[in-house]
């Protein structure tokens, strides 16, 4: 048995050593967290000059593997290229392996272990890394001590499927801690709409009107902020005994949309709400203390209320792994599958009395994103503080308009069909 030590300090990097150990080699067993197209181009060139030779290549998800270029060597060496998928953040126990066995037609063997990735920059030399090449033959116990190990490693990692390349992508964005931006889009069918929601309850007779002209106090700081000249308001009245009796709504509300006037003016009001956390809109009496918001209003019509999105940005679809069971060895891999992920900030969840989650999943359903996922989860959080006057009047910046959701499902047919 001869050990030599490869020290990398001088610059003379370890591609030329990797590629002579592979030359002639009749079997290779490696076990290497990073792989790159530097390493991937000696592995290709390595099976073209050696066809019969036995080859098994497990690498981490995580980086600096190039998923891409793995793939391609994948679809070369389909069911000898394994990626294991567990990844530190998770679970704690990521693979960071660097160690191959090269078997020659003499029986004899070397073994390279230490911090060599096959990649770019170890290859090339540019990074300070050192390694243990030990020559010896079949037989000796490092041998089988080695070969068991890369065992092991495909064990606990599943075959380089090229049709789940989205799936590892997202895990080496998990593994890389947030540094590399996981993939996502708009959420289809959410719109800008920056505007004041009030909803509010009133008699019957209140509501047959085409036009009013609201007031409301302005008896707070966020109440002014709200509330301020030009601000755009939407109001969803609702008949008596619907709203602020029980838990959720009990009837379709009517919808008004108008501004909050910037001057002051001598026309009278039509309608004034005296407590914005339970709005109960009377007529007007000349009551409300000043100073007061003044809102025209013009009549809508009848109109579910749109889901709201309060928050500075517009809701995004994100591509998540998550894990569909944990192995019961601890030194297994876990299997995932690919779902898509958002987050709607919602105002108030208990003013839908419908199913809110199950109208967005069918706005996302057949679009392109979500192709080739196990399907959807939607967080429903409520906004946060500085969205909320109540739980009746809030800001928003963004609505769910299902009018603008791509009809894909429609043209998808019409294209299968061709």
């Amino acid at each position: 048995m001869q050990i030599e030590f490869l020290n990398q300090l001088g610059g003379n990097g370890p591609q030329s050593t990797l590629e002579s150990l592979l030359e002639g080699a009749a079997r290779v067993d490696a076990a290497v967290a990073g792989l790159s197209q530097a390493g991937v181009d000696i592995v290709r060139r390595f099976v073209v000059e050696h066809p019969s030779a036995e080859l098994r290549l497990v690498i981490s998800v995580g980086e600096p593997t190039d998923l891409r270029s793995v793939a391609r060597l994948a679809e070369m060496l389909e069911g000898r290229v394994f990626i294991d998928t567990a990844i530190d953040a998770e679970h704690g126990r990521g693979f960071r392996a660097r160690t191959a066995l090269f078997e020659y037609p003499d029986r004899s063997c070397s073994v390279l272990t230490g911090s060599f990735d096959w990649t770019e920059n170890v290859l090339s030399g540019t990074g300070i890394d050192s390694a243990l090449l030990v020559h010896t033959h079949v037989g000796e116990p490092l041998v089988d001590d080695v070969r068991a190990f890369v065992g092991q490693c495909v064990a606990r990692s599943e075959p380089f499927d090229p049709r789940r390349q989205r799936l590892y992508q997202t895990l080496q964005h998990s593994a890389s801690g947030g540094r590399n931006a996981a993939e996502h889009e708009d959420f289809p069918g959410f719109e800008s709409a920056r505007r004041v929601i009030v909803h509010a309850q009133a008699d019957d007779r209140l509501q047959r009107v085409d036009r009013a002209v609201l007031e409301i106090p302005l008896d707070s700081p966020t109440a002014r902020r709200f509330l301020n000249a030009g601000r755009s308001i939407e109001l969803y009245l609702y008949p008596s005994g619907s709203l602020l009796e029980g838990t959720v709504p009990t009837a379709t509300p009517t919808c008004f949309r108008g501004r909050v006037k910037r001057s002051a003016s001598d026309a009278p009001c039509d309608w004034e709400v005296s407590d914005l956390h339970a709005p109960r809109i009377v007529a007007a009496s000349g009551s409300v203390p000043s100073p007061a918001a003044r809102i025209e209003l013009e009549l809508i019509g009848p109109a579910d209320v749109p889901v709201f999105h309060a928050a500075a940005h517009k809701p995004l679809l994100r591509l998540r792994a998550v894990p569909t069971q944990v192995a019961e060895q601890t030194d297994a891999s876990p299997r995932h599958e690919l779902r898509v992920h958002s987050t709607i900030r919602l105002p108030n969840p208990a003013i839908y009395n419908r199913d809110v989650r199950e109208e967005l999943l069918l706005a996302v359903q057949g679009q392109p994103f979500c192709e080739g996922t196990a399907g959807c989860d939607f967080e429903l959080k409520r906004a946060d503080k500085r969205y909320l006057l109540s739980p009746f009047v809030y800001l928003v910046q963004y609505q769910h308009d299902r009018e603008r959701v791509p009809a894909v499902r429609q043209q998808k047919t019409l294209f299968d069909d061709r």
